[in-house]
């Protein structure tokens, strides 16, 4: 395994996230991983202290969050980067993770080793997004794309989610690490009882992990609560308090009430990444509606490895990604997200089914030990750090 060291001293990562909630799963287990393999890892977050950040040996440097966009533009350097300038003496390694923090990273990496981790095909999210005006969106397309190239060949050394980001990235300038966003082995550690469970409650529950917004999927997930309704009233769906802004949360929640669905489709709170499983225990099936838009195309969900885990059958539309990994691991049913009728019969027919239930659920269980754990990603992450430093 690689070593945290690089000439007989301790080997420091600062990591700095802008905007992600507490304990985001990707920051949580980047900076979980390398400081249990000896780095010391100092992270600038808008989170709060808590006994399980002290027990992790992450050195928290929290700053208070900026909500909204424009305040952001001006308030996150003004918090952020004097946080940065005082501490990166201690580190030797500067990662960070937002795109809205690029342009002081760049500063950043002429004193320091900067990694830039891309999370998201950004000049694809401003064909999207909802905030963006429809005649503006492809001038920021190309906005984005070419400055986010300019500003990160300054950098250099690029971390990246999925292929499909290389082609963003392209040039011997740049040293790319390809780090996919698997979960982690610990989910399945802790979660084998739902490889044995008998499912023999009545009512049976279809969990839905991600965040709320329309392309992830929210909405049709209303549509086909609505549909399995009419066919079996004992299935209900869990999902999370995580909207991306209160407009959409407001149209969820009344779209919801609209249905009939108040007690079909059950808010729980949100819940820190080491606690997912403990939300997805109140599953027996999981679902992964994700519309077919490009942004969606060119992803890999986290959560469809999350459930893997966990060991519950997926219902997932026929994306790309998803469709791949389910026809390898056979590990649930894919469905047209133009068509909600055939979720509805997917979940249906798991409902009735125990036994695909629990075919499903141990298959891909074993499946995600096999082949996608985040833990096989991080000797890729470290000998990534060696290179950087020894370069």
């Amino acid at each position: 395994m690689t070593s945290a060291s690089t000439n007989n001293a301790t080997l420091g990562v600062l990591v700095v996230t802008s905007i992600h909630k507490d304990f985001d799963a990707r920051i949580w287990r980047h900076c979980t991983s390398i400081s249990e393999r000896g780095y010391a890892v100092g992270l600038i977050a808008p989170w709060e202290k808590s006994a399980e950040l002290n027990a992790s040996g992450v050195d928290l440097i929290s700053f208070t969050r900026v909500n909204g966009r424009f305040p952001r533009l001006f308030l996150v350097p003004l918090r952020v980067l004097p946080r940065i300038l005082v501490n990166m003496h201690r580190y030797q390694i500067v990662h960070f993770h937002d795109i809205d923090l690029l342009p002081w990273m760049a500063l950043v990496s002429f004193f320091k080793p900067v990694v830039y981790d891309v999370h998201e095909n950004y000049p694809e999210e401003m064909l999207t997004r909802e905030w963006v005006p429809n005649r503006l969106r492809v001038f920021l397309f190309w906005f984005v794309k070419i400055l986010q190239w300019l500003l990160a060949s300054i950098i250099r050394n690029i971390v990246i989610c999925v292929p499909s980001q290389i082609r963003h990235f392209r040039g011997k300038r740049f040293r790319r690490c390809v780090l996919r966003n698997y979960s982690s082995q610990k989910i399945a550690s802790s979660s084998t009882v739902f490889v044995s469970n008998e499912f023999k409650t009545k009512t049976v529950k279809v969990v839905f992990s991600g965040g709320h917004y329309e392309s992830n999927g929210s909405l049709l997930l209303l549509e086909i609560a609505k549909l399995v309704r009419k066919r079996n009233n004992t299935v209900q769906f869990i999902v999370i308090d995580r909207f991306a802004d209160r407009d959409f949360k407001q149209l969820f929640f009344a779209t919801r009430d609209q249905f009939g669905l108040k007690n079909n489709v059950l808010i729980e709170p949100p819940v820190p990444a080491p606690l997912i499983a403990e939300l997805l225990a109140k599953g027996d099936i999981a679902i992964a509606p994700n519309l077919r838009i490009l942004k969606q195309e060119l992803a890999i969900p986290t959560k469809l490895f999350e459930y893997m885990a966990v060991g519950l059958p997926i219902v997932s539309s026929d994306l790309p990604y998803p469709k791949k990994l389910l026809n390898r691991c056979h590990c649930g049913i894919l469905a047209q997200p133009e068509e909600p009728e055939s979720f509805a019969d997917a979940i249906c027919e798991l409902a009735s089914n125990s036994d695909l239930r629990r075919r499903y659920g141990q298959v891909g269980r074993q499946g995600f030990l096999d082949h996608y754990t985040w833990e096989s990603q991080v000797p890729r992450l470290l000998q990534f750090y060696d290179e950087i430093v020894s370069g």
